[in-house]
């Protein structure tokens, strides 16, 4: 049997099961590793209830298991847990995603023979406290994944890990869903009452400070109008003020917030760009799904971001926290169909690099690696 189709058993190991980047992710690698004949489940450090995931991880019929961090500080009893779940289980690769999971699986997953693979997805800054148990706990793992150059320098610049553990695995979404679709855009304009032939720019992420959703709807505002809309698709904590923004501004109207979907293809077949005002990234899937659909982009050049797309060839990428700029960025995909038609065209071809088939054969490759060299020893 060839290495990279013998059965394994893998646990993504999660800080939720919110509707996150990484947690979506993990559903896709969980999703085709189990299509390519291995057993996945899924484990949430958080506690009950369950987030809104759990329920597409029994779809898609991966095991969720809660294993919930019981104390506000340090939970000293979370790794004996979760070893007693991943032996149970018979788990043999633990997949940890995010610095929390990090901390708690990697020495769980060690003590349960498991190999060990950290996912890094942001580049969220680190407390001295946090920096330093994920330098210990990286001492465990068996590789480091930054899912985006910027984050694997950023690890190494901080030693967060050995540098021989350092690995780049850029993250990958389903083209076959994500592509344009004349008979979506007419449906979902008609159901959301868009005219036909606006100018629609939406963005899809959670509202909350990192994304920073504020200042795109700040920068859209002046240019909204009967043929001008903005659409948000996704929820969060900022929602309440984003909602009394909108209403205080006359182009509040023009304005709709559609809160967490589960149908985001065919939404944005509807739009004619989209918009990411993030403050700090890994590498967004939101992106690479309108990449995918072949939509013209104006975002901030954070994170990953200016590793995915091109400044002026499939995207206007403007400095983080700049509304002035990226008004302008909108109103140049706006006031030239020509240009951004062809920035769109750009944007797919350029996402045909970022397949969730590719994410999955690499991670599979690197767990068969890690696995066979944990066995050796």
């Amino acid at each position: 049997m060839d290495a990279r189709t013998m059965p394994m058993v893998i646990a993504h190991v999660l800080p939720s099961f919110g509707l996150g980047g990484q947690e979506r992710v993990a559903l896709r690698l969980a999703t085709e590793q189990q299509a390519s004949g291995h057993r996945a489940l899924a484990v949430s450090l958080a506690p009950p209830p369950e987030g809104p995931l759990a329920d597409e991880f029994r779809r898609a019929g991966i095991k969720p298991l809660t294993v919930p961090k019981q104390d506000r500080g340090l939970d000293f009893t979370l790794p004996a847990r979760l070893v007693g779940e991943f032996r149970k289980n018979g788990v043999t690769v633990v997949h940890a995603h995010n610095p929390q999971a990090l901390i708690y699986a990697a020495l769980a997953g060690k003590v349960a023979d498991a190999a060990v693979i950290y996912t890094c997805h942001g580049q969220n800054s680190l407390a001295p406290g946090r920096l330093w148990l994920t330098r210990l706990a990286s001492l465990e793992i068996d590789a480091y994944v930054g899912v985006s150059p910027r984050i694997v320098e950023r690890a190494r610049c901080h030693h967060e890990c050995p540098e021989a553990k350092l690995q780049i695995i850029e993250n990958g979404v389903d083209l076959s869903a994500f592509r344009p679709d004349a008979d979506a855009r007419r449906e979902v304009r008609a159901e959301l009452g868009l005219p036909e032939r606006a100018w629609v720019v939406g963005t899809v992420g959670r509202l909350v400070e990192d994304k920073d959703p504020g200042l795109l709807l700040r920068a859209a505002l002046p240019l909204l109008g009967p043929d001008a809309r903005l659409v948000f698709v996704g929820d969060g904590s900022l929602a309440p003020a984003m909602h009394a923004l909108a209403a205080r501004h006359p182009a509040g109207r023009y304005v709709s917030f559609l809160g967490a979907r589960h149908d985001v293809p065919r939404l944005l077949a509807a739009f004619d760009a989209f918009a990411l005002s993030s403050r700090t990234e890994g590498l967004p899937l939101a992106l690479l799904e309108a990449m995918s659909v072949g939509l013209p982009i104006a975002a901030t050049a954070v994170g990953g971001v200016p590793d995915v797309v091109r400044d002026g060839f499939s995207a206007r990428l403007v400095s983080g926290a700049d509304e002035a700029a990226l008004r302008e960025a909108l109103a140049q995909l706006r006031n030239d169909p020509t240009a951004a038609a062809e920035m769109g065209r750009c944007a797919r071809e350029e996402s045909r690099r970022y397949s969730a088939a590719t994410m999955t054969s690499r991670y599979l490759d690197l767990y068969h690696r890690c696995r066979t060299a944990s066995l050796a020893q």
